[in-house]
């Protein structure tokens, strides 16, 4: 049922985001529309659609905005994959494993001219003042986000295995919880003239469904699954800092703590394949894929839970249950 509510999305913004592609087939089009016509989940454009909706906002308002946030995911990407050395993205290797680190970068930085020539036309299509809000909230986030990707970088600059649970909430929070769930939200509920009590009621179920959507996230990267469009166990190889990596380095032995210290000191194409194994056994040992499961349903119920309360004023309109549907799958997605 989620596929099919993304779906529907996708086939309503992907044509307003293809015009405003390069159309040539020269190297530097075929790069910038190389992420977008891979098409991803369109899980964000959709927030943003089915948030306007829910408020009453007509639909087609809603597009564009979901268009540009949409082009604003493909940069980020394309940025993200070169940062963290990615091989795999949405079952294709990375643009910069395709064309080179730096032709990557550059065709990142043409999506993201892209993203602000959608914004800038919103202008006429909803008028100066609520275009103008748009922009401010999708600046604000990006800015929180980049501050997030800082904090990440310099964990595996520094090494830093021992991250508290608080910390690894803390960078979650400013990057998926900010970036992938409440900020789409909102500009949805923004562009339907929703008032700031519900701008605020927002943020109350999805800080905790940024929660589960991120630890999920980080679950489902150490399964072999071919549906989930990235390398199997590429967080580790990349470094990440996950809930499963902070649980079983601080319940593991001070000998074990040495040897995971010291793979996550390798760069990528330095770790084998046995090393990435030796630490996803440590995290079966002691129960800490467990651990970040329950972390995930706990904050998965509270969401659903939040959103029922705080929204039971609202029509059951189909946007409404669509909405509950989406939120579900995003808080227990196994793919």
């Amino acid at each position: 049922m989620a596929k099919k509510i993304l779906d529907d999305v996708k086939a309503k913004v992907w044509p307003v985001y293809q015009p405003y592609l390069p159309k040539g087939d020269d190297e530097f089009s075929v790069m910038v529309r190389d992420y977008p016509e891979r098409q991803g989940k369109y899980g964000r454009a959709a927030l943003i659609c089915l948030s306007n909706e829910l408020f009453g906002g007509k639909p087609e308002r809603a597009y564009l905005t979901a268009a540009a946030y949409q082009a604003g995911e493909d940069w980020i990407l394309i940025h993200d994959d070169f940062h963290d050395e990615s091989e795999e993205r949405r079952h294709l290797p990375c643009l910069h494993q395709i064309y080179g680190e730096k032709h990557a970068v550059n065709a990142g930085d043409a999506l993201h001219m892209i993203m602000w020539s959608m914004l800038r036309n919103n202008h006429q299509l909803l008028g100066e003042t609520l275009a103008r809000t748009l922009e401010d909230k999708i600046h604000e986030t990006l800015l929180t986000t980049t501050k997030g990707q800082h904090v990440e970088l310099n964990w595996i600059k520094n090494n830093c295995i021992g991250v508290t649970d608080d910390d690894y909430f803390y960078k979650v929070d400013i990057i998926s919880g900010l970036y992938t769930i409440i900020t789409p939200l909102q500009l949805g509920a923004i562009i339907a003239g929703a008032s700031e009590s519900d701008l605020q009621k927002i943020v109350k179920f999805a800080k905790p469904l940024g929660r589960a959507f991120q630890i999920r996230d980080d679950v489902l990267n150490l399964l072999e699954k071919k549906e989930y469009g990235k390398e199997a166990y590429g967080d580790i190889y990349e470094g990440k800092r996950t809930l499963m990596l902070t649980h079983a380095f601080i319940n593991c032995t001070p000998s074990e703590q040495e040897r995971v210290a010291e793979i996550y000191a390798k760069k990528r194409k330095e770790k084998t394949a046995g090393e990435v194994a030796y630490v996803v056994e440590l995290m079966k040992k002691y129960d800490s894929i467990k651990y970040a499961q329950k972390f995930a349903e706990d904050y998965a119920k509270d969401a659903l839970n939040i959103f029922d309360k705080e929204f039971s004023h609202l029509p059951a309109t189909q946007a409404k249950q669509d909405l509950r549907t989406l939120i579900e799958y995003m808080a227990m997605r196994t793919e």
